[in-house]
C-alpha cells in the first residue's frame, strides 16, 4: 500500500504494485476462509455479473494458459447473469475450480471450457449455471466421490482443502457444487 501511495502517475510498474495488493487481499480471504471452518463466517454480499466476472478472471488467467498450452472456451448463453454473492469468496472457487483444470491438462495441454448458462427447475426460481470443464485425463470414480471432502487430495502434496472450502463458500451462497469425470474430461 505504502509503494501505491507513493509511485507517480507514469511509474511502469504501477500494473504490478496493483497485482500484489489484489493478491494480498485474496490471500486475507483464503485466511478468512479457512477459518470459517472452525467458526461461522458472514459473508457481505453485493450484487455480481458473472459474465464479466468469468471473463476477467480468464483474462487474469490467460497467461498461465498459454503456457500450458492450454485454449480456452468461453460461452455465455444467458442474458441475465446477475447473483447475489461475495466477489472475494467467488473468485476464490473460480480461481480454484480453474487452477485445479490446468494442473490436470499441465502435462499435455487441451481445453478449458467455461460456460454460463440459466435453468429453472421445476417450481424453482430461475438460476445461472456455470460449468468448468477441462480435456485432462478425468478423476477415477472412487476417488470423485471423495474431493469434496476435507482433507482428501488427488494430488502429492495437496491440503485437501480447496474443493472443500470451495464447496463451503458456494454452499454459504445458496448454491450446488458437483462434479462429473471420465477419461479425457472432468
Amino acid at each position: 500500500q505504502l509503494m501505491a501511495y507513493n509511485q507517480k502517475e507514469s511509474d511502469p510498474n504501477a500494473e504490478l504494485i496493483n497485482r500484489m495488493l489484489q493478491d494480498c487481499d485474496r490471500l486475507a480471504e483464503l485466511m478468512r476462509t479457512i477459518l470459517s471452518y472452525s467458526r461461522p463466517y458472514e459473508y457481505d454480499m453485493e450484487v455480481l455479473d458473472m459474465s464479466q466476472f468469468l471473463g476477467r478472471l480468464l483474462d487474469r488467467v490467460q497467461p498461465h494458459l498459454t503456457k500450458a498450452n492450454i485454449q480456452q472456451n468461453y460461452q455465455v448463453e444467458s442474458e441475465s447473469n446477475l447473483i447475489k454473492g461475495n466477489r472475494r469468496a467467488l473468485e476464490q472457487v473460480f480461481n480454484n475450480l480453474i487452477d485445479n483444470a490446468i494442473q490436470g491438462m499441465a502435462d499435455k495441454g487441451g481445453t478449458l471450457a467455461v460456460k454460463i448458462s440459466s435453468i429453472q427447475p421445476e417450481g424453482q426460481n430461475k438460476m445461472i449455471d456455470i460449468s468448468i470443464a477441462d480435456t485432462g485425463p478425468g478423476i477415477p470414480k472412487e476417488k470423485l466421490e471423495h474431493i469434496f471432502q476435507p482433507f482428501y487430495s488427488t494430488k502429492p502434496g495437496g491440503t485437501g482443502l480447496g474443493l472443500a472450502i470451495c464447496k463451503h463458500i458456494i454452499t454459504s451462497h445458496k448454491g450446488l457444487i458437483f462434479a462429473s469425470s471420465y477419461p479425457g474430461c472432468t
